[in-house]
């Protein structure tokens, strides 16, 4: 956007400005962010988190936590995430999710089920993507159980039609193993076979059916 672009290199000119210098790295690390200029943002923010002083330190910890988010680098995602948490403020559905996420590729299951755990959303790409993540560390801590009811649930939560379908297969196989405590293991098996006629799982699918029989 050339308003932000102009907007950027006013402020960036008032850097060393002795009536504006302090306030102005909190309008670049907005419009950085605005602009999707994620490692000036983590440069700058940075450099503002060192100060002894911080003016507004949960939105940059915010900022900078979303940055390293999006760059996929997920520690140091994690690190300013919890940060901002310390600092009192609320947590979003997508900060838990993002959180969650990041704990999940560091391979910290645990505490990636307690925030993902924290999503309350009903229904979209979010939520099905938290219980479907949720349910991938509930068989990482290998319990199969708890996992099988999230996956349960990503595969009946309105988002993303491929999602669905994988959620559908790890249930299938999922009560296959565990022998059926919510649903008839044979009906689960036919209906994902009925319904994607052309999965790649198909040929393990029906093994399964067969040993059934």
């Amino acid at each position: 956007d050339s308003a932000y672009s102009d907007a950027a290199l006013g402020f960036e000119s008032l850097k060393r400005d002795t009536q504006f210098g302090d306030v102005v790295p909190y309008y670049l690390a907005q419009i950085y962010y605005k602009t999707s200029r994620y490692t000036e943002l983590i440069d700058l923010a940075n450099d503002i988190l060192n100060r002894e002083e911080v003016v507004r330190r949960d939105e940059i910890e915010h900022l900078v936590a979303d940055a390293y988010y999006r760059k996929a680098k997920y520690t140091d995602a994690a690190i300013h995430f919890e940060r901002y948490k310390e600092l009192g403020k609320s947590f979003r559905q997508q900060d838990h999710y993002q959180l969650g996420y990041s704990y999940y590729q560091m391979g910290r299951y645990s505490e990636a089920i307690q925030s993902f755990n924290k999503i309350t959303q009903a229904n979209g790409p979010l939520a099905q993507d938290a219980w479907y993540h949720l349910g991938d560390c509930y068989l990482k801590t290998n319990d199969k159980a708890k996992a099988l009811t999230a996956f349960s649930s990503a595969s009946k939560t309105e988002g993303n039609a491929e999602l669905t379908q994988q959620a559908r297969f790890i249930f299938a196989k999922l009560n296959y193993e565990l022998d059926g405590p919510y649903e008839a293991v044979d009906k689960v098996i036919q209906d994902y076979l009925s319904d994607y006629p052309n999965s790649s799982n198909k040929k393990e699918l029906n093994s399964l059916l067969a040993q059934l029989y």
